[in-house]
C-alpha cells in the first residue's frame, strides 16, 4: 500500500512538473516597452512621443510631419492591434518668392485668362484623389491577402477607402486609406 502510494505521487510530481516545463517552454516573453517602441519606429517613420502600458497593450503615440498617431500593440504577440490618427498636421505651405507675382483673384463665374475654357460640369472627385485600384494596392503592401470589399467614404468632409483585407492567416482587417494623399489613416482587425 506503502508502494502504490509513493508511485502515485511520483506520478502526479512528474505530471505537473512536465506541464509546468512544457508551459514555460512553450510561453512567448512577452514584449519589453523598449521592444515595442522599436517595432513601432521601424514600422512607422516618427518620434515617439508617449509610451504606456494597459493590461495586455502598449499604447504608443508617434509623431511625424502629418500629424500624431496613437498605435495599440499586443505585448505578448507583438502585433499591431490598431492604429489612429489622434492629431492632423498640415505641412508648412513655401512662402512666395518676391519675384513671383502675386495672382488677382478672379470672379467664380469668370474664367481665368491664363487657362482654357472648361466645358464639363465640375468632378465629384478632386482631380488628385487616388483610384480604388491605387487604395487597395496601398492596403495590400501594408497587410498582404486578398480583397474582399473596397468602399469610398466621406466623413467630415474627408475621403477616404474602406479596404477590407482577408489575410493569408484568415483573420480580416480593415484599412482607411486616404484618397487624396494615399496614407494609411487607420486600420482595425475584426474578431
Amino acid at each position: 500500500m506503502k508502494m502504490a502510494g509513493i508511485a502515485a505521487a511520483v506520478v502526479v510530481i512528474l505530471t505537473v512538473g512536465g506541464w509546468q516545463l512544457s508551459k514555460h517552454m512553450t510561453s512567448a516573453e512577452p514584449l519589453t516597452e523598449a521592444e515595442a517602441a522599436t517595432k513601432v519606429k521601424e514600422l512607422y517613420p516618427g518620434e515617439i512621443v508617449d509610451l504606456s502600458k494597459q493590461q495586455d497593450r502598449y499604447l504608443i503615440a508617434i509623431k511625424n510631419d502629418t500629424g500624431i498617431y496613437k498605435v495599440e500593440i499586443d505585448s505578448i504577440t507583438g502585433e499591431i492591434a490598431s492604429m489612429k490618427q489622434t492629431e492632423e498636421h498640415t505641412p508648412p505651405q513655401p512662402e512666395r518668392s518676391e519675384q513671383e507675382p502675386e495672382k488677382t483673384p478672379q470672379p467664380e463665374n469668370t474664367p481665368d485668362a491664363s487657362e482654357p475654357p472648361n466645358n464639363e460640369p465640375p468632378s465629384k472627385s478632386p482631380a488628385n484623389q487616388i483610384t480604388q485600384v491605387e487604395a487597395a494596392s496601398i492596403a495590400l503592401e501594408r497587410f498582404g491577402g486578398e480583397i474582399d470589399d473596397i468602399e469610398l467614404e466621406q466623413y467630415n468632409g474627408i475621403s477616404f477607402y474602406l479596404v477590407e483585407i482577408e489575410t493569408g492567416d484568415g483573420r480580416e482587417v480593415t484599412v482607411h486609406v486616404n484618397a487624396i494623399s494615399g496614407e494609411v489613416d487607420t486600420f482595425t482587425w475584426d474578431d
